[in-house]
């Protein structure tokens, strides 16, 4: 036992731990790859954004988060519950946002391979970003550490390579 702790710890010197979930819950590639990097970094950010604007807007509406991301669902054209379609999410917020949200939704669903409809998906969806989130924080100062760019710790990585 004492054995695998050290080798874990060796290995934690070498590699920044996290990179094969964040793949796998959002639908972009290699993040090993500079651009792709980037776009997933901005991507997980506006997406937490999306689903706190969601959280807020479903305290101030007096209803259930999973009703403001229907009622987005809705002016999306997919088919949700009658409370979601008839939310007056508009009148909160306006057209303009409304119409940012919608975006946001869309995005939201080519990024993360979760479904998200209802609250349990919200929050399955919320700490996926969290956790991306903290493994790009993982990954900068392990980066900063080795005097490297995120991009060459992943791409030293994805090779089988040490940072």
């Amino acid at each position: 036992a004492a054995a695998a702790k050290e080798a874990a710890a060796r290995e934690a010197e070498h590699r920044v731990a996290g990179v094969d979930e964040a793949e796998m819950v959002l639908r972009v590639g290699s993040l090993a790859d500079e651009k792709t990097l980037l776009g997933a970094r901005q991507a997980v950010h506006r997406m937490r954004l999306l689903l706190d604007d969601v959280t807020r807007l479903s305290r101030e509406l007096k209803c259930e988060p999973q009703h403001v991301y229907g009622h987005v669902l809705h002016r999306l054209g997919l088919p949700v519950d009658r409370e979601s379609r008839e939310l007056p999410l508009e009148r909160l917020v306006g057209l303009e946002r409304a119409r940012e949200m919608c975006a946001g939704v869309s995005e939201i669903r080519n990024l993360l391979r979760i479904k998200v409809q209802d609250n349990n998906d919200l929050r399955l969806a919320q700490t996926a970003l969290c956790e991306t989130t903290n493994f790009f924080e993982r990954l900068d100062a392990f980066a900063a550490k080795k005097n490297k760019t995120p991009s060459e710790v992943l791409a030293a990585q994805a090779n089988g390579g040490k940072a």
